[in-house]
C-alpha cells in the first residue's frame, strides 16, 4: 500500500472522528437523556498478520470504554494487548543474494500494546432499518491509534534480531456486531482491519515500499453502565422515523408560528387602519373647508329687514236680513299624508322612518340643495326633509331607518367624516 495514501487516510480519519464527535454531541437527540450511554467492552480474539512472510494466527485482548452521543454515533477508547507472528515454510535451502530479502527470513514475532480512538456508527439506526426482532445491531468502526511493539525476527545463517519499544501510528476500519442479551449486557463480535504507518513492524523489509497490516477477529461482552435496572441503552431504542420527528417538531413550532402570524396580522391591520384614518382626516378637512366656504357665502348675503307692518282685516258690513243661505254644492275633503307630500313638493319629504340622521339645517333652499349635492358626490344617499308642513327649516338627512343601531353607527361615522354636530331626529309615535 502506498505510504502517501496511508498517511492521508490516517489524518482524514482523525479529522473525521473529531468533527463528527463534536457535531453530534451538540445535536444529540433529547430522547437519549434518560437512556444508558456509557458501556464497557471486554473482548479477546485472534490476529492474522498481512506482512512480508506468511502470518500465523495469534492472540489479542482488548478493553474499551464507549460513550453514545446519540442513537447513531458513539466514541470508543480501546486498549489492546496482543501478538503478531509469522513463519516462512518455503524458505530456500541457501540464502539468496540479498540478505535483507524477505525470502531469507524464517520467523518473526511482534508483541504489542496499542491505544485506539474509534468512532462507531450504528447502521440500523442510521438507515432506520426495522428488523423483525431488534436484538442485532451492526456497526461501522473507523479510528486510529498508536502501537508500542517489541519486535523479534530470525534469518537463515544469522543470529536472531530484537528491537524493543518500537512505536508507530495505526488506523482501524471494520465491522462490529452486537447481540442483545439483557438491559445490562450485550454480546459483541468484530472484524477489524488495522493498517500501520510502518513497512517493517515484522522487522522485515527495510527496503520495502509497502506498509504492514493485520486483521483482528474478536468476541466479548459489553456491560451497559447506568443506574436503574429498567433503563435501556440508547443503542437499542429505535429513533423515531423522520416523518414522526418532523411532525413533533412542527407541533412544537406551530404555537410560535401562530404567534408570529398573529403579530404580523395585527401590524398589517394597524397599518391599514392608520391609512384609513389619514384618508378620513383628509376628507374631513376638505368637508370643513367647504362648510367654511358656505358660511362665508351666507355671511356675505344681504340681510332682508323683517316686515313689522300689522295688517287688520276689515269685514264688509252685511245686512243680515238680506243674507240668503245658498245650498252647499261642494264636499269637505280629508287631507292625506300623500296630499301633504304633494304640498311639500318634489324637493322635500317628510321623515319616512322613526330614526333620521341629520347632518345640517338650512332656512335657504339654495344652500340646502348645494350642500346636499356636495354630499351626493361623495356617495351619500341624501334627502331634504321638513318635519311638518308649516316648518320652513330644511334638514339634510343622510339616513332614515327604523334600526336604532344602524342610525347610531351612521351618526358616529358622520361626526368624524362630515359634521361633528350630526344628530338623530326621532319621529314620535312611530
Amino acid at each position: 500500500m502506498n505510504k502517501t495514501f496511508v498517511i492521508m487516510l490516517s489524518k482524514l480519519s482523525a479529522f473525521a472522528i473529531v468533527l463528527l464527535s463534536l457535531t453530534y454531541n451538540a445535536f444529540a437527540q433529547q430522547t437519549t437523556t434518560k437512556l444508558k450511554k456509557f458501556s464497557i467492552d471486554l473482548g479477546a480474539g485472534a490476529t492474522l498478520p498481512l506482512m512480508s512472510i506468511p502470518g500465523d494466527f495469534s492472540y489479542d485482548i482488548g478493553l474499551g470504554v464507549r460513550y453514545s452521543f446519540s442513537h447513531i454515533f458513539s466514541a470508543q477508547v480501546m486498549l489492546n494487548s496482543g501478538k503478531l507472528t509469522g513463519s516462512n515454510p518455503s524458505a530456500p535451502a541457501a540464502p539468496v543474494i540479498s540478505s535483507r530479502d524477505p525470502k531469507n527470513y524464517i520467523y518473526f514475532s511482534n508483541e504489542y500494546y496499542s491505544a485506539n480512538a474509534n468512532l462507531n456508527i450504528n447502521i440500523t439506526q442510521l438507515f432506520r432499518i426495522k428488523p423483525f426482532d431488534h436484538k442485532y445491531n451492526p456497526y461501522l468502526v473507523l479510528g486510529m491509534g498508536r502501537m508500542l511493539a517489541n519486535l523479534k525476527t530470525e534469518r537463515y545463517f544469522s543470529f536472531p534480531v530484537e528491537l524493543d519499544n518500537f512505536n508507530f501510528y495505526v488506523y482501524n476500519v471494520g465491522l462490529a456486531n452486537k447481540i442483545y442479551l439483557t438491559k445490562s449486557f450485550d454480546l459483541h463480535f468484530s472484524a477489524i482491519f488495522t493498517g500501520s504507518q510502518s513497512p517493517f513492524i515484522d522487522l522485515i523489509g527495510f527496503n520495502s515500499t509497502d506498509y504492514d497490516n493485520y486483521l483482528t477477529f474478536s468476541a466479548g461482552m459489553t456491560y451497559k453502565v447506568g443506574k436503574g435496572k429498567d433503563r435501556e441503552s440508547v443503542d437499542w431504542i429505535m429513533r423515531p422515523p423522520k416523518s414522526e420527528k418532523q411532525k413533533k417538531q412542527n407541533e412544537e413550532q406551530r404555537p410560535q408560528d401562530m404567534l408570529a402570524e398573529f403579530k404580523t396580522s395585527c401590524a398589517d391591520s394597524v397599518n391599514v387602519l392608520n391609512k384609513k384614518l389619514d384618508e378620513v382626516a383628509v376628507e374631513n378637512q376638505e368637508l370643513k373647508n367647504e362648510v367654511e366656504e358656505i358660511k362665508k357665502q351666507l355671511a356675505a348675503l344681504p340681510v332682508t329687514p323683517k316686515d313689522t307692518t300689522t295688517y287688520v282685516a276689515i269685514a264688509p258690513i252685511v245686512d243680515p236680513t238680506k243674507v240668503v243661505a245658498a245650498p252647499s254644492t261642494t264636499k269637505t275633503k280629508q287631507i292625506t299624508k300623500q296630499d301633504s307630500l304633494d304640498m311639500l313638493g318634489k324637493d322635500f319629504q317628510l321623515p319616512q322612518h322613526k330614526y333620521n340622521v341629520i347632518v345640517a339645517s338650512f332656512h335657504n333652499f339654495d344652500y340646502a340643495q348645494k350642500y346636499a349635492d356636495m354630499l351626493r358626490k361623495k356617495g351619500y344617499n341624501v334627502v331634504l326633509q321638513k318635519f311638518t308642513l308649516r316648518q320652513d327649516v330644511m334638514r339634510v338627512c343622510i339616513l332614515s331607518t327604523d334600526d336604532k343601531r344602524e342610525a347610531l353607527k351612521m351618526v358616529r361615522m358622520s361626526q368624524v367624516s362630515i359634521n361633528p354636530e350630526t344628530w338623530i331626529y326621532t319621529v314620535p309615535d312611530k
